[in-house]
Parts: C-alpha cells; structure tokens; sequence
C-alpha cells in the first residue's frame, strides 16, 4: 500500500506525465462527445529573460563550467540593457569567462578597461579580485599581490583574511618574503571560520626562506606539536632537519629524518628523509626502510630491504613477507608474490596479516592471472577452514563476486546463498540475498555488477527472517 501511495504521488506532481483520461460530461446517462477546437490554439509566447536573469544564467553556466553560454549570456545582458549595474556585472562576467577559458590578455585587457571606467561603482572591487588571479596565471605575482591589496582596500571586512593568505602567496612565488610574511600576519588577524595552521606553516616557510632559520624552527616544531596530520608532520620534520643542516647542527637533523622515517613511513617526506639519512649512512630498521620505499613506489629497493629483514630474522617476519609480496607483485612477479604470501599463510597463522595474505592471493590470482577457479577456491578453503574467523562472511563474498566476473552464475548463486544462511548477521547477508535475487531474475542477459535492472530491485531482510521485494 505504501508503495501504491508513493506512485500516486508522483504522478500527480508537476510536470509528471499523465495517463488519465478526463471524464465526458453526462447529459442524463449519455456521456456527451467533448467538442473538438474549430480553430488550432496559439503557442504560448515565452518570455525572454530579463537582462537581470541573464547575469545569473552566466553566473551558472560558469558554476557549470559551460564557457559557451556563460559568453552568451553575459552578451545578452550587456546587448539588451542600459542599467549600469547589470553592465557592469555583464563586463566582469565576460572578463572571468575569458580567464577561465583561458585567454589571459582579453581578459586583463576587459578588465582593465572596467576599472578606469567604473571607479565609482559599488562593486568596483570585484574586478580587482579577478585581475588578481589572471596576474597570477600569467605569473606576474607582484602585480597580483597589488591587486589583491586594492580589492582589500576596497572592499574590507568580507574575506579578508583568506585574500591576505592569497596575496601572502603571491608575494611568496615573487620572493619578497618578508612583505609575505606581513600579509600572513594579516591574514591571521582577520577573522576565518576554518583552521589557521596552514597560514602558519607558509608563515614558517616564509621566514625558512628569508634566512631566520631560528623562527622557522619554532614555528615548525609549534605547527607540529599541533597538527593531527602524518602528512603535515612527516613534511614538518623533513623542513626542520633541512633548516638544522644549514645551522650546522647534523645531530638534530638527522633526528628529525629518523622521526619521519620511523612514524609516517606513508608520507613522500619521509621517503626524502630515508634517502638524505642512507646517504649519510646512518643505520635505518629495514623493515622501516621497506616499508618507505614501497609506498614510495621504490618496489625494487623494498625487496631488497625486505629480504635484509627477514634474513636477519626480526621481530616482524610476518609484516615483512606480506609487503615483500605486494612489492614484488607491483614489479609483476606475480608469481613470488604468491610464493611469498604462502609462507605466511603455511608459517604465521597469528600474525595480523596472515588474512590478508589470503586475500591477496585469491587477487592476484584472478585479476593478474585469469585464475577464476583457483582464486575462489582459496576464498572457500578459508570459510572451510575458519568458519568462524572475522573475515570469513566477507571473503565469502568475494567469492560469489569473483564467480560471477567469471561468468559461473549458477556458482556465484549458490555461494551468495551461503552468505546470507551462514552469516546472517553480517552486513553482507543483505546485499548477498539481493544479488541472488537478480540472478534468477535475469540468470543469462544480465549480470549483477552490470548496468540497467540492476537498479530496479531492492531486498530488505524483516525482522522475522521474511524477505521483502521493492520494485524502485
């Protein structure tokens, strides 16, 4: 009935077609033929925007990034009215639209021409906004930075402090670092709803780069006390270790580094850290090293680094195989990777990577190695074997998913089957019951990660076990 009501609802809404029929009138018991028009009925004339609407069509068709009509509109608008505001906001649309689509020098020249014209007009700072940026784009950062300081000038108390962090930049990339620092300051003065620690960190890089290396480092080592971001942190460590190598002080630096390298192994930063500390040849854990140079892409390194680790036979065997796996299956030895992960698997049943090597076994072997049977069989053999594991209803699923790309339906069915019976409590028991669903409903023409009827069905999984089907 719910459904019933919601369909109803729709077809009485507003522009939704409509198949009903309006009664014929009674004269008695006889329906009356409606009489047909002796004449065809005018169109309706449509009204033509107003010059007004037109700055807002271009407004969107910018959003929209559809330069075409955003030129067209605001041509319009400046074609069809007299009205100075909207000439003016039709000008400055066509100055952006020209930057945005990349014509740099019409769109200083429009500009240009719109300041020394309109240096009255309330909205007269706009258009020094936008002649910053296009002063940017044309790497002129200084006359960007004189810009941004006019539109300050004239219309203070909007986005102050994020205009004074873009003008902070632009008089970074020109290297007047101290008139940088400056805007910085202002930029930190004025109120700003998000946090404030980015304008600090250039702040920090901007006295880096004016040479007062002993400010940088206390702004740096505050800004890290502060963030949460290993990101931030590793990049932080990076720049403080390089402003101690220019102080002399090796000792320092070098903790620095060996901090990033040791705790945001993730982080580029800490692959710059890794490199500049072997170089220098100060001992670096293996695994560690390992571990930094596959997320840095460095795969061949990583084995070997891997290798040193387990050959030393270190605490964390188990780790080190499993990236010595990815590492050698990102360099395609797809192969190794699955001897390698096999030993964890055979060696390790405690480690915390030992599911995983399962799981990246059965990857490997379909997705780099066609080996649909082989890859769902290992998914099965876990179940079977750890019916009981956290991990069991999910690589169940993969199971049925990695039949189904293979195209042994009648097996993904039986297997998302399984899901829903053996595990019906995980939150992959619904979605295994609605898969099933549309397999038997198109078994052949289509499949369930396709398109089209897979977006026509719903399941939902009652209270009392029932299943209910929702047509969408």
């Amino acid at each position: 009935m719910g459904m019933l009501l919601v369909i109803g609802a729709a077809c009485s809404m507003p522009g939704w077609p409509s198949n009903r029929v309006t009664p014929l009138p009674l004269v008695g018991d006889t329906p009356v033929p409606a009489q047909l028009p002796t004449e065809t009925p005018k169109p309706t004339a449509t009204s033509t925007p107003q010059p007004y609407a037109r700055i807002e069509l271009g407004d969107w068709a910018i959003f929209l990034g559809d330069w075409d009509n955003a030129f067209v509109e605001y041509q319009q608008a400046l074609d069809f009215s007299q009205d100075a505001e909207v000439q003016f906001a039709a000008r400055l649309g066509l100055a952006r639209t020209h930057f945005l689509a990349g014509d740099l020098t019409t769109s200083q020249e429009q500009l240009e021409a719109l300041i020394s014209e309109n240096a009255d007009f309330p909205h007269f700072a706009e258009a020094y906004f936008v002649l910053a940026q296009v002063n940017e784009a044309q790497g002129d950062f200084i006359a960007a930075a004189v810009s941004y300081e006019k539109y300050l000038e004239l219309g203070p108390g909007v986005i102050d402090s994020h205009v004074n962090e873009m003008r902070g930049d632009a008089l970074t990339a020109a290297g007047d670092y101290l008139g940088a620092i400056a805007a910085y300051q202002s930029a930190l003065a004025a109120p700003r709803l998000n946090s404030s620690l980015d304008i600090e960190f250039k702040m920090a890089q901007a006295y880096d780069y004016a040479g007062d290396l002993a400010t940088a480092l206390v702004a740096y080592q505050d800004i890290y006390s502060r963030t949460a971001n290993d990101y931030m942190r590793a990049r932080l460590d990076y720049l403080i270790a390089q402003a101690y190598l220019a102080l002399g002080e090796v000792d320092l630096a070098q903790g620095a580094y060996l901090d990033a390298v040791t705790n945001y192994p993730l982080s580029y930063d800490s692959y710059l850290a890794l490199v500049d500390l072997v170089e220098a040849g100060v001992e670096v854990d293996e695994l560690q090293r390992g571990l930094i140079d596959y997320y840095a892409g460095q795969y061949a390194v990583a084995v070997a680094a891997f290798d040193r680790y387990i050959q030393a036979d270190l605490g964390e065997i188990a780790t080190a195989k499993y990236y010595k796996g990815l590492s050698q299956n990102a360099l395609g030895d797809h192969e190794g990777a699955l001897e390698t992960w096999d030993e964890i698997i055979q060696s390790h049943p405690d480690a915390d990577v030992w599911d995983d090597a399962w799981d990246q076994t059965a990857e490997v072997l379909w997705f780099h190695l066609g080996e649909y049977s082989d890859s769902i069989q290992v998914l099965l053999n876990f179940v079977d074997q750890f019916p009981t594991h956290a991990s069991a209803a999910e690589f169940l699923f993969h199971a049925a998913m990695i039949a189904e790309r293979g195209e042994e339906l009648d097996q993904a069915a039986n297997i998302w089957s399984r899901v829903s019976s053996e595990y019906p409590g995980s939150d992959l028991a619904e979605e295994s019951l609605h898969r099933l669903l549309l397999l038997q409903l198109f078994p052949v023409e289509t499949k369930v990660s396709g398109e089209g009827p897979l977006q026509v069905f719903s399941v939902r999984v009652q209270n009392d076990g029932g299943v209910q089907i929702v047509r969408l």
